[in-house]
């Protein structure tokens, strides 16, 4: 599990810092519990496969997070710090521009 942990760890400082190039990887709207889970899985396999930085970002805002209280309960049993989740919210089009952000998102260069 600490493996996982320091993944996302990484995996928030690079979206946060825009180091390189990033593949975000996101599940469907609803952002249930499975869609959560392969989100993550699946953004660590495939950067562990690659090489590439791949960061999972949940559909549902920042904001939204700690009312999943089942997603919150894992992440909590496990030892993970939830702030290291990232939200699809406005506050994530705040931090940089919405040029930039879908930019990230479409692997586009920004205009």
């Amino acid at each position: 599990m600490d493996d996982l942990h320091l993944f996302l760890t990484n995996a928030r400082k690079a979206f946060d810092d825009a180091v390189g190039s990033v593949t975000i990887v996101m599940g469907n709207e609803a952002s249930d519990m499975d869609s959560v889970v392969t989100s993550i899985i699946y953004a660590y396999l495939c950067s562990h496969t690659t090489g590439g930085i791949f960061v999972p970002i949940l559909s549902i805002p920042s904001e939204d997070l700690k009312l999943r209280t089942d997603q919150y309960y894992l992440f909590k049993r496990l030892g993970f710090n939830y702030d290291l989740i990232i939200g699809f919210s406005e506050s994530v089009v705040q931090v940089r521009s919405q040029t930039y952000l879908v930019s990230k998102i479409t692997g586009l260069p920004a205009a």
